[in-house]
């Protein structure tokens, strides 16, 4: 019953350049749910623990949406990824065809999960309350870059200290990166740009395109944990 829109999406799934799409914006969703007073965030949650931020602010610029059909096929008949992984049931995308700045977007594919199968609606302030409040509520402009690195990527697969917030693909939390990117910076960034050349088979993604620059504010914010201690 909510409304949908068809256009054409390049899919990065897939060999093909771009496919026939039918979606529903995430704000159409938000909009015919009873949310709770405030509720202003939505979190994509995926099948393996990956979590997707979407703020006002992000979905107001980038209008974000949940692919239903793709080529008028169902999830159930969507083909594999490359990595013959099930697309579905839900795969939650934006497209530069709808927000053209999006192709300039840092860490963009952290806002395409795919897999997914619930979202969650909270207010950012009270959710997110432990990495602005203490340590983390007098930052320098370079650590609140790496927490704006930190919360639309790292956040996605690491929870905080307390399994207060973010994404469950991994097994270390917050206090294992932090001290790993600041005590152990050079391995932190080698690990990160390519961490299959320490673990065999690692789910995590590379990220070749991270600079020194990216990593030092990564380590600021990072150092502000252990300066509240």
């Amino acid at each position: 019953k909510l409304p949908t829109q068809t256009f054409s999406l390049k899919v990065d799934f897939y060999l093909e350049p771009s496919f026939e799409v039918t979606v529903v914006f995430i704000d159409d969703i938000l909009a015919a749910l009873p949310l709770k007073e405030g509720a202003d965030t939505a979190l994509v949650i995926c099948r393996d623990g990956y979590l997707s931020l979407y703020t006002q602010a992000f979905r107001n610029e980038y209008k974000p949406f949940f692919v239903l059909q793709i080529d008028g096929l169902n999830p159930l008949d969507w083909p594999e990824t490359l990595n013959e992984q099930y697309l579905g049931p839900y795969y939650a995308a934006v497209s530069e065809e709808l927000a053209p700045r999006y192709a300039d977007l840092f860490d963009a594919g952290a806002k395409r999960p795919w897999g997914a199968i619930a979202i969650e609606v909270v207010n950012y302030d009270d959710e997110f309350a432990p990495i602005y409040s203490d340590g983390f509520s007098a930052l320098s402009e370079s650590a609140r870059q790496g927490r704006h690195i930190y919360m639309n990527n790292c956040m996605s697969c690491h929870r905080w200290e307390d399994n207060q917030f973010g994404g469950t693909t991994s097994n270390r939390l917050f206090p294992v990166l932090a001290g790993s990117a600041v005590y152990n910076s050079d391995y932190f960034r080698d690990f990160v740009r390519n961490p299959s050349k320490y673990m065999k088979g690692v789910y995590m993604p590379a990220h070749p395109h991270y600079t020194d620059e990216h990593f030092d504010k990564l380590a600021d914010f990072f150092a502000a944990y252990f300066d509240a201690r």
